[in-house]
């Protein structure tokens, strides 16, 4: 007995999340290591692979990769809906799209690459539209590029892999060139941007109102719900921080997307979730590059130096870098470390504690890669010795890596950390009102030593508290 292909669909879930993968040349690696860092399988998101290879290969391809994920890997059937905590490959000469929330597969025996990216992109992006992520890694061609515009005209999330790490840049380079991405990451990094674009979704349908209902808000609770957003993508209480200085960023959204006022863009990020992405990144995520404001880290290096003439031997150097973001600051305090202690570093034991209210941000930091215009203006001698030149990035050697640990740490409400010589803090105070900058002065007197030096950015000061502190430069 047989079933007809609507008796065999089951209705894919309403909140589920379609991540379609679309690659050709020399995506197998990529594949791998996007597959080996999904971590546990999750009910709320499946993907689909859309990859060019000879028919024979696309039977092994399932089999390979299910040996580097705790993910189920199947082969694509027809008919059948989607379930989360899966991966499904199109098999060999077929043609994939989602029609009616089901997989469709069409034969081909033409001479044209299988499956099509694109195609599958546009019927995804029209079936779960906000919810659909399309990737697209090491290819030849340009397959893949209309999928993504698609996508992201549905509000979709788009992440293309660094064509510098892809074995075969076109596919990419193709993304790129016509600005059809969110996000250029690594293909080990796009495990953490998916389940932040599913996180984002999940906090909108938590909140949201329709839009007449939006209509009918004052101007503060229109205020109050785009702070409550950013709070819950945050996880931070922003109550004592500077609304001016918050607005006046989110400022800079409304100007960028064109839009009239706040009312409109509080409508925009309820349609569009993965917004919440770019207005963190817009409020609370500043500028850093290695050794930023050089003359501030040659004033900073004076100051260390006669810190570290007076301690004794064997005595331990503490460091914390207060929104380390994505850790351009953690190893340049590293690398000035063990160039002023030279022979002496192995005396000491050196601790970099770097935090900040990120996971995103210290995924990046923790990794430790950077690509080469980030390191172009440190001095040669310094990134030969420090770091490893790889084709699509610099990585940071052991010897600076092993210094520091990341951590995520909200300082207007978790404890610091103690005993030490340095704590580097710029352009976070900013934030806070004048009654929040005290009581995290305060703290910061507390977990320095005596004699221990504090670094704020220059738009900051210790006036709040300046009966604690004394300026030194």
């Amino acid at each position: 007995m047989t079933k007809t292909k609507q008796e065999q669909v089951s209705q894919v879930d309403d909140h589920l999340f379609v991540v379609g993968v679309g690659s050709s040349a020399g995506g197998l690696d990529a594949l791998s290591l996007l597959m080996s860092n999904l971590g546990p399988p999750s009910d709320e998101f499946c993907l689909i692979i859309c990859q060019h290879v000879s028919p024979d290969f696309r039977s092994r391809l399932t089999e390979l990769l299910q040996h580097v994920t705790d993910w189920e890997v199947v082969v694509a059937s027809d008919g059948v809906g989607l379930e989360g905590g899966k991966i499904y490959v199109t098999p060999p000469n077929h043609h994939i799209e989602m029609v009616d929330h089901h997989i469709d597969l069409k034969s081909y025996s033409g001479d044209k690459p299988v499956p099509s990216v694109d195609r599958f992109f546009a019927s995804l992006a029209r079936q779960v539209q906000s919810r659909a992520i399309g990737i697209i890694l090491s290819g030849t061609g340009s397959d893949g590029a209309e999928g993504m515009r698609a996508i992201n005209a549905h509000n979709g999330c788009t992440l293309v892999q660094n064509p510098g790490d892809a074995k075969h840049a076109d596919m990419p380079k193709s993304v790129i060139r016509n600005e059809l991405y969110d996000k250029i990451l690594l293909a080990q990094e796009m495990p953490r941007e998916i389940r932040q674009c599913v996180k984002n979704y999940n906090l909108i349908r938590g909140t949201d109102v329709d839009e007449s209902a939006l209509d009918g808000l004052t101007e503060e609770q229109v205020d109050a719900r785009i702070l409550d957003l950013l709070e819950r993508r945050t996880g931070t209480n922003f109550a004592k921080y500077k609304p001016s200085t918050i607005f006046r960023r989110i400022g800079k959204r409304l100007d960028a997307l064109k839009l009239e006022d706040k009312r409109a863009y509080l409508k925009y990020i309820q349609g569009t979730p993965k917004e919440l992405n770019k207005l963190f990144e817009t409020v609370l995520i500043g500028v850093t590059e290695f050794f930023r404001n050089r003359e501030a880290f040659d004033a900073l290096e004076a100051q260390l130096r006669d810190v570290i003439d007076k301690l004794d031997e064997r005595r331990s150097i503490r460091v914390w870098s207060v929104g380390t973001a994505t850790g351009e600051e953690a190893y340049s305090l590293a690398i000035m470390l063990r160039e002023l202690l030279g022979e002496r570093f192995n005396h000491h034991d050196v601790q970099i504690f770097a935090t900040d209210i990120d996971e995103r941000a210290l995924g990046v930091a923790r990794k430790g890669h950077y690509p080469h215009s980030a390191l172009a203006k440190m001095a040669a001698r310094l990134r030969e010795r420090y770091f490893v030149r790889e084709d699509a990035h610099y990585e940071a050697r052991s010897s600076i890596r092993s210094m520091i640990l990341f951590s995520r740490h909200d300082i207007t409400v978790d404890p610091p950390f103690l005993r030490l010589s340095l704590l580097v803090c710029r352009n976070v105070l900013i934030y806070f009102n004048n009654f929040l900058q005290e009581e995290v002065l305060k703290i910061f007197h507390y977990a320095l030593v005596d004699s221990g030096v504090l670094f704020l950015g220059k738009s900051e000061s210790t006036s709040p508290r300046d009966d604690i502190f004394e300026r030194v430069t």
